[in-house]
């Protein structure tokens, strides 16, 4: 399997640009799952991130402003049925293959194990074309490290061309 790091600074628009990938690959012809977690700001503040399942379009909150509670992470906490329905997603994801299997983002919680980790590692073992993890640039290496027998490719999700570098590893792989 291709796994597809897709990179860039915080706050540096990897998700949008994520989601135009998204959108393009299946207008393409090619399956795309999994879940995307775009920010959700107002006047400037950011407030928390969604949830978006890449298969259904569904979207529903994930992580919101909080100022306690046990599921803080930073100033966030995290929505139990959010988290559920990005499982549910991955979990689907990795029963029913897709072309393109994606995970926004992979960071230092599954760097420890926890998040994503399972549900990536269960996508690792699935036939999918290829896996994208989004991942910030602070982490690239840490997160390489982790799998050094596959298949790995950075794409700077800000570079003119990174769409069609993902599009083109896609045919790559689809190809018999």
């Amino acid at each position: 399997m291709n796994v597809i790091l897709w990179t860039g600074e915080k706050h540096s628009g990897k998700t949008t640009a994520l989601l135009a990938l998204a959108r393009r690959a299946q207008a393409a012809g090619y399956r795309v799952a999994g879940i995307a977690a775009p920010a959700l700001w107002e006047r400037g503040e950011l407030l928390g991130f969604d949830l978006v399942d890449l298969a259904s379009g569904e979207r529903r909150p994930l992580l919101r402003r909080r100022r306690n509670g046990p599921d803080r992470v930073g100033p966030f906490g995290f929505d139990a049925a959010g988290l559920a329905a990005g499982g549910a997603a991955l979990a689907e994801a990795a029963r029913h293959p897709a072309d393109l299997a994606v995970v926004d983002e992979f960071g230092p919680a599954e760097l420890q194990g926890g998040g994503w980790c399972e549900p990536v590692e269960a996508l690792l073992r699935a036939e999918c074309a290829a896996l994208l993890l989004v991942v910030r640039r602070e982490i690239l290496a840490d997160v390489q490290a982790l799998w050094p027998n596959a298949t790995i490719h950075v794409v700077e999700a800000s570079a003119a061309d990174a769409v069609d570098r993902v599009l083109s590893i896609l045919a790559a792989a689809s190809s018999p």
